[in-house]
């Protein structure tokens, strides 16, 4: 199929659809619904700019909106302590007791705390990709703590690959809009 020849009428079409799809970015950023804010995205978008696939994530979304990154950090932050104190203990009951008095002289000052374990190292690291503003590590991250702890965080992880693909679609909705709304070389 060939490409059509650049034009300003082309170009206006794709300049809309990238104001709209802005503007859906910054409502998708929040937690309200904002279905209205697609549908004028969509409304905007020239056939085949906005594929099947793609507008079904969007959809499914718009009418009740997405946690922000800050109610998803809120909420793994509320989750930590639960995560840690749930955790797998590895070693036998006098490793278990070692550890456990040692945490104890540590907090006095008598000794350096354990080394924290699999569980701890992981929590911290999600908080930290989370007050970086990474999702997508922290995501990584959660998905690879112990298969014990998974359904305590199921629901987090849930609503946090929701707003990963979401916002991946409205970036490369918007990349593909940009591209078009340039004028291609010899037109």
């Amino acid at each position: 199929r060939a490409t059509p020849l650049y034009s300003s009428a082309a170009s206006d079409v794709y300049k809309r659809q990238v104001l709209a799809m802005l503007h859906l970015q910054a409502a998708v950023g929040t937690a309200r619904p904002w279905m209205r804010e697609y549908q004028v995205a969509a409304a905007l978008a020239p056939p085949g700019a906005l594929p099947r696939p793609l507008a079904e994530v969007l959809a499914s979304h718009a009418a009740r909106g997405l946690a922000t990154e800050g109610d998803l950090r809120e909420r793994f932050a509320a989750l930590a302590p639960t995560l840690v104190a749930r955790a797998p203990r590895s070693g036998g009951l006098v490793e278990q007791a070692e550890s456990g008095l040692r945490s104890g002289f540590a907090a006095i000052g008598l000794a350096s705390p354990p080394p924290p374990s699999d569980v701890d190292a992981g929590v911290r690291r999600i908080e930290e990709h989370m007050r970086r503003g990474n999702l997508g590590a922290a995501v990584a991250d959660a998905a690879t703590l112990d298969a014990r702890l998974q359904p305590l965080i199921g629901g987090w992880l849930a609503q946090a690959r929701a707003r990963l693909a979401v916002e991946q679609v409205v970036q490369e909705t918007l990349l593909r809009a940009i591209a078009s709304s340039s004028p291609r070389p010899g037109c």
